[in-house]
């Protein structure tokens, strides 16, 4: 998984890994405007893994920077208070 909230990939527990899958997710700006029932929101992309997941269980950055002509799916949610 990969956030704009962290540095770095954020490792999925060896339990819970089962898939060949990137998952990228961000919370939209403006969470402090949530007392003021303003809109907020995120946004998500999976793509699919460049390492192979027999050999690289937790994935590298090579499997979560790539470019948007790599994405299987995308989108956003939109909710408020």
């Amino acid at each position: 998984m990969v956030s704009e909230e962290d540095g770095d990939i954020i490792p999925v527990p060896e339990s819970n890994i089962n898939g060949p899958y990137v998952v990228a997710f961000d919370p939209l700006d403006g969470s402090s405007n949530i007392d003021v029932a303003v809109p907020v929101g995120s946004i998500w992309s999976i793509y699919k893994r460049k390492t192979d997941p027999k050999t690289n269980k937790q994935g590298s950055m090579e499997d979560a920077l790539q470019s948007g002509e790599s994405l299987i799916a995308a989108g956003y949610a939109m909710y408020g208070s």
